[in-house]
């Protein structure tokens, strides 16, 4: 069983499901643990809130363990999908063009070339790649 919370919500969970005389160990993971695991790659508390989290959660950390690596690596998977879910804004203007540059291209086969990759490059610029 794992526990995830602040101090008076684990405690109150050792308490609750253990016998106050039982011998046991912990392994306590910290926000300021998680940060020092990843220095250099400017995580924010928010992304050490995540990795603890899912520390707590998935069974195969406290089967096979976790180490630097293991949370560099959930902080980059978190990343890679914050920036495939995130909201961007695209002028109207812009959108029109890319969908119209869309429509162009499926009537004509791509013979649109300059239109579609004027209307790419703005959708691009717009998720800033």
């Amino acid at each position: 069983m794992t526990g995830h919370g602040n101090v008076n919500e684990i405690c109150a969970w050792l308490l609750r499901d253990y016998g106050p005389d039982m011998r046991l160990t912990a392994l306590i993971w910290t926000a300021q643990d998680v940060h020092h695991c990843t220095e250099g790659m400017g995580t924010t508390d928010d992304e050490a809130e995540i990795v603890l989290a899912d520390i707590a959660a998935h069974r195969e950390h406290h089967d096979t363990g976790i180490d630097r690596q293991a949370v560099r690596e959930m902080v980059r998977n978190w990343r890679a999908e914050a920036h495939r879910t995130r909201m961007v804004s695209l002028p109207a203007d812009s959108l029109e063009a890319l969908l119209n540059s869309a429509g162009r291209w499926l009537v004509s086969g791509g013979e649109d070339a300059d239109g579609i990759r004027q209307a790419v490059g703005l959708a691009q610029e717009a998720l800033g790649k």
